[in-house]
């Protein structure tokens, strides 16, 4: 495993365990750097089970499962009207603000 790959395996694990969202800046380079690595990765067209298509599998799969635990805390604070958005990306806050009047209509109107 690589440097690239295991950060993102340890930030991915650190959001998943975290009852709070990480700040952006704990993470977005790395993101930066992981999504970079793919596309030249992919450019390269690697064949299956070689080094670049395993570590590409490892770098979509713990993007993947950091975006959704990410995704499902930002709902879950929308849905409690409780977010900070100093802790999410400025996409992600945008997301978080149409998200809370979808959990007000959810629970029945106005919060």
């Amino acid at each position: 495993m690589n440097e690239l790959t295991e950060h993102l395996c340890n930030i991915r694990r650190e959001q998943i365990d975290a009852f709070d969202l990480l700040p952006p800046q704990q993470f977005e380079s790395w993101i930066v750097k992981a999504e970079d690595r793919l596309k030249r990765i992919k450019a390269s067209k690697p064949l299956p089970g070689t080094d670049d298509h395993i570590e590409a599998d490892n770098i979509i799969t713990n993007l993947d499962d950091f975006q959704q635990r990410r995704a499902e805390l930002i709902w879950t604070l929308a849905y409690d009207q409780a977010g900070d958005t100093n802790l999410m990306t400025e996409h992600e806050a945008d997301i978080y603000r149409d998200l809370l009047g979808y959990a007000s209509d959810l629970k029945g109107g106005d919060v």
